[in-house]
């Protein structure tokens, strides 16, 4: 799966590199996300903190990008999931614990929206 991350945390950003490159995903990350337009219409996900998921989202789906928006950010997994529906996302995912973040963020991809 490609995979863009948008944070301007470079401990989050780290994070889900490592994780998500080491369960065989092809991963871009910035911690703007006018560099990831050029990726957009080719991602079938956004990792994105909530600082910046209206800011990515708009421009992201206007650069031809149609996959899921998960917030993500070390929060807790329900402080997150209550900005989901005023951020415009389809679920979120708390980086913690992080032994277990590639595969909660596969099936949190694979989740429908709801």
């Amino acid at each position: 799966m490609r995979v863009l991350v948008c944070t301007h945390s470079e401990i989050l950003s780290a994070i889900a590199v490592h994780a998500l490159f080491a369960s065989g995903h092809q991963v871009f990350a910035e911690g703007r996300p006018e560099p990831l337009a050029c990726e957009a219409a080719s991602a079938s996900a956004l990792l994105v903190s909530p600082a910046l998921a209206l800011e990515a989202t708009a421009l992201l789906r206007e650069s031809g990008f149609r996959g899921r928006i998960l917030l993500f950010d070390d929060l807790d997994e329900a402080g997150l999931e209550a900005k989901v529906a005023e951020l415009g996302a389809d679920g979120a995912i708390a980086t913690s614990p992080l032994d277990s973040f590639g595969a909660r963020f596969v099936a949190r991809a694979a989740r429908p929206s709801v």
